[in-house]
């Protein structure tokens, strides 16, 4: 356990609990980044087999801060039994293409990666990209879009199809770290801005495989990935720049809706939205009792989302 951890249990300790008595007033506590506000676990009734296209649309109805870090990620699958993740970054760090000097701050940016990969070749960007095996063995492409308040369509489509061995009859496991050896086919993200229909892509990255398969489960999370929050009575970290006070928490409202499949409107099996996942290594020695920073409301009729971050909820356990 770090110093830094350890001062905070003894805060903690000497400080006196108080219960979510009224809005005011959450348990003295901490949360230790990164916090996910919400998941929400969408589920279609069959995995599609042919996949050709994923869009979602996303309407962000408040200004984002700049320096606030925060990340809204819609589409986190998996393409032939790889995992990804893609959305919207406030903040974001990468290698630029064109130079390969690192890059620590690109505003507000598209992003997209996939897992069990790390040759820079199974990838294409005109922005930033990252190789890393920080959070398991990854490849991701980045680039900064100026996405704030608004209205954006975010799609993940085929885009080309790269010669190899086929991976039919092929244990999945085989395909990880497989560029150069089995075919592959591109998959490319892009951002559309519905106000001004200026469309950006982010980038494209390579899976295994000529025919895509995507899992039935999507999931789809709002998350905070900088800030310790502290819920003292009063601040107590002021000068402190890795915390935020809770009161201090930029509210945001986010509209998920018009989702496509191959184009076409999809039905969900269920949808669920769970809150306050953080999954931080140290946070387990920390007191568990967090007050819910955010809401969820889901209409079925048209698949619309609305979900709000930085706000108390006393109702949601």
């Amino acid at each position: 356990m770090n110093t830094r951890i350890t001062c905070i249990l003894t805060i903690l300790l000497i400080s006196s609990c108080k219960i979510l008595q009224a809005q005011s007033k959450p348990a003295d506590n901490i949360i230790l980044p990164p916090l996910h506000y919400t998941n929400t676990f969408y589920q279609l009734k069959e995995d599609v087999e042919n996949f050709q296209s994923i869009s979602i649309d996303i309407e962000v109805k408040n200004y984002i801060p700049k320096n606030y870090y925060f990340y809204i990620a819609p589409l986190n699958l998996e393409f032939n039994e790889i995992p990804i993740y893609s959305g919207l970054q406030s903040k974001g760090d990468g290698i630029d293409f064109k130079t390969n000097q690192q890059e620590n701050y690109i505003p507000f940016n598209g992003i997209f990666s996939r897992w069990n990969e790390r040759n820079k070749n199974a990838l294409k960007t005109t922005g930033y990209y990252i190789s890393s095996d920080t959070e398991g063995d990854f490849i991701s492409v980045r680039n900064p879009i100026g996405w704030n308040k608004g209205n954006y369509r975010i799609t993940i489509k085929k885009d080309g199809y790269v010669p190899g061995t086929s991976i039919q009859n092929v244990d999945i496991d085989k395909t990880y770290f497989s560029w150069g050896k089995y075919e592959h086919t591109w998959l490319t993200m892009t951002v559309e801005d519905l106000k001004s229909h200026t469309i950006a892509t982010i980038g494209s990255l390579a899976f295994p495989g000529k025919k895509i398969r995507m899992n039935k489960n999507i999931l789809s999370f709002l998350e905070q990935y900088r800030y310790t929050i502290d819920f003292a009575e009063k601040p107590r970290f002021k000068e402190d720049s890795d915390y935020i006070y809770y009161k201090d928490i930029p509210y945001i409202k986010i509209i998920q809706k018009n989702i496509l499949i191959n184009g076409k409107p999809v039905t969900f099996e269920k949808v669920k939205t769970l809150h306050n996942n953080t999954v931080h290594s140290e946070q387990e020695n920390i007191k568990k009792t967090f007050p819910i920073l955010s809401t969820d409301q889901f209409t079925a009729k048209n698949n619309e989302l609305i979900l709000e971050t930085g706000i108390l909820n006393p109702i949601k356990k």
